[in-house]
């Protein structure tokens, strides 16, 4: 997180009982230091707290792409700085190949199908299992022009 510059969001919802600076509707920077207490904070449903961590997640996206256009250098450094905590079979040559074409990528974060509800005081989910289907279809497979027009 700090190796971007931070990441600024929008806060959500109240979180001041974490940080003073967290009122909902606020502009934040958050740092490094900051980023998993705003990333594992709970309240009473577990839909805020994912919900907060998409944001976070999507705003870091943006914010990792504007650090390497201006260092190009920086997935290099973050791999480095990273590998001595990480187990991986990715290579640093295919990490640096990577961050350059995630440069260039659009993110959509896609939430699955489904209902929330609660069972012996626990919060459960249930996917729609045909609306989560018809998502990988369309993530996944690409139906050619042809087939489509006859």
């Amino acid at each position: 997180v700090d190796s971007v510059g931070g990441v600024t969001v929008t806060v959500p919802e109240d979180l001041t009982e974490v940080s003073a600076k967290w009122k909902k509707g606020s502009t934040v920077t958050i740092t490094g230091k900051d980023a998993l207490s705003y990333l594992r904070h709970r309240s009473d449903l577990s839909e805020e707290r994912l919900q907060r961590q998409k944001q976070f997640i999507s705003a870091f996206a943006e914010s990792a792409k504007r650090a390497v256009l201006k260092d190009i250098s920086l997935p290099f450094n973050m791999y480095n700085k990273l590998a001595k905590n990480t187990v991986t079979n990715v290579d640093v040559t295919s990490a640096v190949y990577i961050a350059s074409e995630i440069v260039k990528a659009d993110f959509k974060i896609l939430q699955i199908p489904g209902n929330v509800g609660f069972k012996d005081g626990k919060e459960t989910f249930e996917p729609n299992e045909t609306a989560l289907y018809e998502q990988v279809l369309d993530v996944f497979y690409k139906i050619k022009k042809y087939l489509k027009n006859h």
